[in-house]
């Protein structure tokens, strides 16, 4: 299995298992809007690369709790990404908010 560090730089196993031990280094973003919590994270690996299911590493993932998983081939895709799903689920609840409700 091959691992990559937030910047993108391929990294042996031992390095991986050392930055995978850091919360605050895998931790991107996360919220939480209404029921829904979102968070995104460096997982540092990509099975699915492995698999052959796409040819770009994806070592980051945006997680919506319990609905969906997304990936991400670079942080900045992943903070992107994690903003448009928080984005989308903010206008999605303040459509059911009527008016003059919390």
């Amino acid at each position: 299995m091959k691992y990559w560090r937030r910047d993108g730089a391929e990294i042996e196993e031992a390095e991986f298992l050392q930055l995978y031990g850091d919360r605050a280094y895998r931790l991107i973003a996360e919220d939480v809007v209404g029921d829904k919590k979102v968070t995104t994270v460096w997982l540092g690996h990509d099975f699915e690369l492995d698999m052959g299911w796409h040819d770009k590493p994806k070592p980051f993932g945006t997680m919506l709790w319990p609905d969906a998983e997304l990936r991400w081939e670079t942080e900045a895709d992943a903070r992107e990404g994690h903003a448009k799903v928080v984005g989308d689920l903010r206008r999605k609840y303040a459509q059911r908010t009527p008016k003059g409700g919390p």
